[in-house]
């Protein structure tokens, strides 16, 4: 509980800052893919949002294929669907573009998922993941760069 008190108490305080954005994204959960090493040929779910798929043809992927207006990728029936349990809303992110009155402290970056960024005494320093296949993204909740990101 008091963890829970903690964060709605670290947010409120992110949130009444200057320059830093929120904004609803999206989860594509554990089943997205970035490269076609090792894949069959076939769809995927894309990592960059619901709307979108990627097709793997000979270890080659092609990104943000677009579902038809109003439509979703559903991993489980490999096919773009009006509703899908594998791709959903999920909370707010917060990213910081700006540390001009941000609290010391690592943040979700605004420009790149394979990275975040670092307030001290109000400038900003962006930093990168570890190098690692596939590659690392910030998850703003364990606050650490980590496989399968839920808040970018």
């Amino acid at each position: 509980m008091q963890r829970l008190t903690l964060l709605a108490i670290t947010l409120a305080m992110v949130l009444t800052l200057k320059d830093v954005e929120v904004s609803a994204e999206t989860t594509t959960g554990s089943n997205c893919i970035r490269d076609c090493t090792g894949r069959n040929d076939t769809d995927y779910q894309s990592c960059n949002g619901c709307n979108v798929y990627a097709t793997c043809l000979n270890g080659i992927i092609t990104d943000n294929q677009p579902c038809p207006a109003g439509l979703v990728w559903d991993e489980e029936e490999h096919s773009c669907e009006y509703t899908s349990p594998t791709c959903s809303l999920v909370t707010a992110t917060i990213c910081v573009d700006d540390c001009t009155n941000v609290p010391d402290g690592h943040y979700q970056s605004c420009t790149t998922c394979n990275g975040y960024v670092s307030c001290v005494a109000g400038v900003k320093i962006d930093r990168p993941c570890a190098p690692a296949s596939p590659p690392l993204e910030w998850d703003d909740s364990a606050h650490e760069c980590i496989y399968d990101s839920t808040t970018w």
